[in-house]
């Protein structure tokens, strides 16, 4: 083992040491390229504003825009029955509807499509929170059970709650 640490050829020189200490040292705290350190200005350039958007390369967003395509909603449903009392297990379809439709009789109800399914607990309520896409402007509710008020169209302007109390019969 001493003839190891003896051999000239394994020993590393002080200056070694400081020659790869220097060259860590610039490989990771000097930037790459000179112009990661200056500030970009994402403003589009005049002419490009007035060339056709077919033909852009380039992508210009508002600085305020945002790029969510889904929003959160929280869902919450009572279902009892005539008497008043909970009704446990009741299940509600939640699905998106055209959002001309605003009539329950409106033939293209039958355009709907299925969001969500959800079931009551023992007190008869649902509250749960659902992703739905930000496209969504109605949504039809519909409680599977045979009652004469068993359906509701909901609008969603521009909140984050879909509430509907049921009786059914």
């Amino acid at each position: 083992m001493n003839n190891l640490l003896l051999n000239k050829r394994y020993v590393l020189r002080p200056t070694t040491i400081g020659l790869v200490l220097i060259i860590l040292f610039l490989a990771l705290f000097l930037p790459a390229d000179a112009n990661e350190n200056t500030r970009q200005d994402h403003q589009p350039m005049a002419g490009k504003l007035d060339t056709n958007a077919g033909r852009s390369k380039e992508l210009y967003v508002e600085p305020e825009f945002r790029f969510d395509t889904f929003k959160l909603m929280t869902v919450d449903i009572s279902v009892v029955d005539i008497n008043g009392n909970p009704v446990a297990g009741a299940i509600a379809l939640i699905s998106n509807i055209p959002e001309e439709v605003l009539d329950l009789y409106d033939q293209r109800l039958e355009q709907k499509s299925l969001i969500g399914v959800v079931r009551s607990d023992e007190y008869g309520r649902v509250y749960q929170t659902l992703e739905l896409s930000s496209s969504v402007k109605r949504v039809l509710l519909e409680l599977n059970i045979q009652s004469e008020n068993n359906k509701v169209i909901i609008e969603l302007d521009n909140t984050e709650y879909i509430s509907h109390f049921f009786q059914v019969e």
